[in-house]
């Protein structure tokens, strides 16, 4: 195992180290361990344990939330994240809420401040009467700058929703600040040693290449019609996926007047990360690689060599991390061997790994969600949402078990639209003649693979066509 030895600030000689460990199961965890210096030698000693604790206030004032709650906790019902619409009818009474419907999670609604996440449920007592409470969060929306080079800045807070009555709630916002203890370390901050040196415990250190910060620049290819330049004032997402484990930061801006617009991020962990900018209204860009901290050169090596494995999700021959529901898509790893000497990176081409690959999925955001295994190399969702897809080798065989790389693929919505046909109708379905039997007609829909897959679901919709065919059958026989 390979530990990286930072020197931690504040504290005169003391270190840590820093480092991945791979579980039984094959999962990735991060470990610690405090160091101890010699001389130039290093040697890791005990474990370190990192414990995350959450503060919540109302202004000045201490608010009791359970520890199972926190930023990161979302209830969720049958896979799916829960969340609020409130009724608030006076706007200048934000805290009186005279009623909610709970509805399934909607990330454009929670960025637009139409709906509330649900992170946890419990009870808390005023004047000796319980009430039930929802520890909640929405986004805020604040616009700067000058006119056509506006951006917006979007800030989670956090609300508690307590039922005080049967059509009273009461709705006060609240500030989550969370504190971090590593071993006896409060709020540590961290500076790299960058001297190699290997610890008595045969623990190999190294130094991972410096945090870079990247100037992501999105610039809209839609042409406007009266003068031939790129469209601006653009809302638009943009998406950075940890292929390692599937965890995502996402990033909103505006284009200015010009159509481009640039942020600025830096990776917080090593790893290869896929960036896209997707416009509102669902337009993606193509995927764009970032390989962060890529190990240095060890003592008396000329080079150092890591493969890196991604997932790739296509449709057709796009690789896609955005499709629509009722089309599948297509997984395959690749691998790629990357190659630092003391003076650059250098990459090779992209291979396709083939041979006992194992596919699981599971919904994005949702701790309770388990893993799921894809009986081929298709993905078929079957609804819309975000998944997070992993590729292992020895899937079945736990000792094995080997996770290779992960992506997040967002599935939208698809319009539906059925219609009644029969055999001798035009291509536009509105031909004047009727069948003699109204058995003939058959209910469609295009948007569909199959529509016996939904069949279920769409009884009702169809009764509604068949009836209203016959109907049409009716008054074609008239004529």
């Amino acid at each position: 195992m390979t530990l990286n030895v930072y020197k931690v600030n504040d504290k005169d000689e003391k270190y840590v180290g820093i480092g991945e460990k791979k579980e039984d199961d094959g999962s990735v965890s991060t470990v610690y361990y405090a160091v101890t210096k010699t001389g130039e030698k290093y040697t890791a000693d005990s474990k370190l344990t990192m414990n995350t604790t959450y503060q919540w206030k109302n202004g000045e004032t201490a608010v009791t939330v359970p520890s199972t709650i926190t930023p990161e906790t979302v209830l969720t019902n049958e896979n799916a994240a829960r969340a609020f619409s409130l009724t608030i009818p006076d706007v200048d009474k934000p805290s009186e809420v005279t009623s909610y419907a709970e509805e399934v999670y909607d990330e454009s609604k929670y960025r637009n401040g139409e709906q509330y996440l649900i992170h946890g449920k419990d009870t808390m007592t005023e004047n000796e009467t319980t009430f039930d409470r929802y520890i909640l969060s929405t986004m805020a929306k604040s616009t700067s700058g000058s006119a056509g080079a506006e951006e917006d800045t979007y800030t989670v807070k956090y609300y508690q929703l307590v039922k005080k009555t049967e059509n009273s709630y009461e709705l006060t916002e609240l500030t989550c600040t969370q504190q971090t203890k590593l071993g006896d370390y409060e709020e540590p901050s961290f500076t790299l040693v960058t001297k190699k040196t290997t610890v008595e415990n045969k623990v190999t250190t190294s130094t991972p290449g410096s945090g870079t910060a990247l100037t992501l620049t999105t610039q809209t290819a839609e042409k406007a019609e009266k003068n031939g330049a790129a469209l601006g004032n653009v809302e638009y997402t943009l998406t950075i996926t940890n292929t390692s484990d599937g965890t995502v930061n996402t990033i909103v801006g505006r284009t200015n007047s010009s159509g481009t617009d640039s942020k600025t991020w830096t990776a917080p962990t090593a790893g290869l990360y896929a960036i896209t900018t997707t416009a509102t209204g669902g337009l993606t860009s193509d995927t764009v690689y970032y390989l962060a901290g890529v190990q240095s050169v060890e003592d008396g090596e000329a080079s150092t060599t890591e493969t890196v494995y991604t997932l790739e999700s296509t449709v057709g021959k796009e690789n896609k991390i955005t499709s629509v529901y009722g089309t599948p898509i297509a997984l395959t790893v690749q691998q790629q061997t990357v190659r630092k000497t003391e003076n650059n990176v250098t990459a090779g081409s992209k291979t396709e790994v083939e041979g006992n690959i194992t596919y699981t999925w599971r919904q994005s955001g949702q701790s309770e969600s388990t893993e799921t295994a894809i009986t081929d190399s298709t993905f078929r969702p079957e609804k819309a949402g975000t998944y997070i897809i992993t590729a292992y080798q020895n899937y079945s065989d736990t000792s094995k078990r080997t996770k290779l790389a992960s992506t997040t693929i967002t599935v939208k919505r698809k319009p539906l639209e059925l219609y009644v046909t029969w055999d001798k109708d035009n291509s536009e379905h509105t031909s004047t003649e009727a069948p003699d039997n109204k058995s003939a007609l058959v209910v469609k829909a295009d948007a569909l693979e199959s529509v016996t897959l939904c069949r279920r679901q769409l009884q009702p919709y169809v009764r509604c066509m068949m009836t209203r065919a016959i109907e049409r059958t009716s008054a074609a026989a008239l004529r």
